[in-house]
């Protein structure tokens, strides 16, 4: 229906948390999330008087990280957010123990430095391609599972939304098995969540 009326943006209700059957068979707001024919924001716990979003948290990822941080930050304008973090994922969340195995402990920690500064500078470029005058922003490099961290720190600092990319692959069954960052997220939704696709 909402491909046939040319929709924008997809709106949803969702379970804060799913229960056991739930998570395994799926629910209204999984299978929507599932889609990716047009963006789509998951509410957990609607109500007739929402909390306004102060803290918003735009997710770079690799696969398409111009176009949800272009979105993330037209949405912290448009919803007046006070806070915005841009959090990454670090492609390098297993370097500590493999540099650990071949470097001092002292070696390890400034090689681990150098490689969150280079993440880091990756987001400055990015950034640096939009207008960022008057949006206080900051960045944050995760190291952890896929997913897990950057739920953890969502609910860490108290996030009111979430906006991220749908992943490029396909889910499926195994995925509920082995859940990745979208299946995490649905899991225990800590905040409203925004997919771009």
């Amino acid at each position: 229906m909402a491909r046939e009326a040319g929709a924008d943006l997809l709106v949803s209700g969702a379970l804060k948390q799913e229960t056991f059957s739930k998570y395994y068979f799926g629910s209204i707001a999984r299978k929507l999330a599932r889609q990716d024919v047009l963006p789509i924001l998951l509410i957990p716990e609607p109500n007739l008087n929402p909390k306004p979003i102060k803290k918003l948290i735009i997710s770079i990822n690799p696969d398409s990280s111009l176009k949800v941080l272009e979105r993330g930050l037209q949405f912290a304008r448009l919803f007046k957010a006070e806070k915005i973090f841009i959090a990454k994922e670090s492609n390098i969340k297993g370097s500590k123990h493999l540099l650990n195995r071949y470097y001092s402990e002292e070696q390890s920690q400034i090689i681990q430095q150098e490689l969150e500064d280079q993440e880091q500078e990756y987001i400055f470029q990015l950034l640096s391609k939009f207008d960022t005058v008057g949006l206080d922003i900051g960045i944050k490099i995760l190291f952890g599972h896929s997913g897990v961290s950057l739920m953890h720190y969502a609910t860490q600092i108290g996030a009111d939304m979430l906006i991220d990319a749908y992943p490029k692959f396909k889910l499926g069954f195994w995925d509920r098995l082995f859940p990745r960052n979208i299946e995490y997220a649905l899991l225990n939704l800590p905040c409203k969540l925004l997919l771009i696709n």
